[in-house]
């Protein structure tokens, strides 16, 4: 585990030191890049700046029908159903909003392609639960609802903070012209950090798709996938800057929003739900930091069992036989719950350790065990 977070850690400061060389970069060019770029009506630009919005719809509306057909595995069903009906409407609704005032001849078209779109993802989600490993699909569906929201609303509320006027409202660039870090304090419209950027790069989920989809898991389709999220992207903050929507440093941060929360959801929901083994070891440790500070003779014996029971099916390659340990685990635990000497601490820990064997059985018997270790089954 050690290495993993060393390599988590390390991976984030690439991401950070990447985005703060080329944001210096631009910081710099910002004004000579918009000059040269800027086109007003090009035709290039315009189409982007709808297509730029249709990662957000079909992200949102793929991923939310698939937190609600996941839900029987999850560990609040009631609560992710409401946020799968809460995500659908927001994602469809921002798109539908976001074309209605860019664009008002594409509205009526957007709304139809929506429901045209919510019922293939309906009927693709439930081809995906005859066929995928649901739990790489929820986890999936985690990393990408929040990445989405991020995009969406995240940089939104970040807009706020900057104010920065739109290259295109300039009439006198060389003099009106400000930079990112500079807060101006009225603008209709802020200009940092690109919206459209930030939801283009959503179309990086697409390399998310080989966690449930085994059959995309070869070189040629990372090279497919890969490929064609950077051109839907790149294409998207050029276009942004042709129109003279966004500066370079807009449309780099837009992105790298976007890029670094899918990076940080990644981490988060890997560690969340870390491999069998891993969590069995967690599980362990924390039993046996009980019976070292357990003052009671009995308690400490009953620990000593409930450790015993772990260490068996930490070694258990047999599903029955890891169910079975864990079961008589939870039921040390019950009976240790009703015992007045347990004090406030050890009532709290063990109450956090019975809900993590609980929903770790749970998840068991509904995964396939090929799923949970990488060994045949005995």
């Amino acid at each position: 585990m050690n290495k993993l977070y060393y390599f988590e850690k390390k991976s984030s400061i690439i991401w950070i030191s990447i985005f703060v060389v080329f944001m210096a970069i631009f910081t710099f060019t910002d004004l000579p890049i918009a000059k040269a770029v800027f086109h007003y009506n090009d035709t290039y630009g315009e189409i982007f700046k709808l297509v730029g919005l249709l990662p957000t719809c079909v992200c949102g509306t793929f991923y939310a029908i698939s937190n609600l057909v996941t839900r029987k595995i999850a560990r609040r069903p009631v609560i992710s159903a409401v946020l799968s009906i809460l995500s659908l409407i927001l994602f469809i609704g921002f798109t539908l909003l976001s074309v209605y005032n860019l664009n008002k001849p594409f509205f009526v078209p957007t709304i139809i392609f929506s429901i045209v779109f919510i019922i293939v993802s309906i009927i693709g989600n439930h081809h995906l639960l005859l066929k995928a490993n649901l739990f790489d699909l929820r986890k999936v569906m985690i990393i990408a609802l929040v990445s989405a929201l991020v995009a969406v609303a995240g940089q939104t509320i970040i807009k706020l903070g900057f104010n920065r006027p739109r290259f295109i409202s300039l009439t006198d660039p060389d003099t009106q012209f400000t930079y990112w870090f500079v807060h101006f304090p009225i603008t209709a419209d802020s200009s940092f950090p690109s919206g459209h950027s930030a939801q283009a790069a959503l179309c990086f989920l697409l390399m998310y798709f080989k966690r449930f989809i085994p059959r995309l898991r070869t070189k040629a389709w990372d090279i497919i996938l890969c490929t064609f999220a950077t051109l839907m992207t790149v294409s998207t903050m050029l276009a942004r800057m042709f129109l003279g929507a966004h500066y370079a440093t807009d449309v780099w941060a837009g992105s790298f929003l976007t890029l670094f929360t899918l990076s940080v959801m990644n981490q988060y929901v890997e560690r969340s739900y870390m491999l069998p083994h891993y969590r069995l070891s967690n599980i362990l440790n924390k039993v046996t930091q009980l019976r070292e500070e357990a003052k009671v003779p009995s308690l400490r014996d009953s620990f000593d069992s409930m450790v015993q029971r772990l260490e068996i099916a930490d070694k258990s390659n047999a599903k029955l036989d890891l169910i079975l340990q864990l079961l008589h685990v939870r039921d040390d635990i019950d009976i240790l719950l009703v015992n007045e000497h347990l004090s406030r601490r050890e009532t709290v820990h063990l109450n956090t350790i019975r809900h993590h064997v609980t929903t770790f059985i749970r998840e068991i018997k509904l995964k396939n065990f090929d799923d949970i270790y990488s060994v045949p089954v005995k």
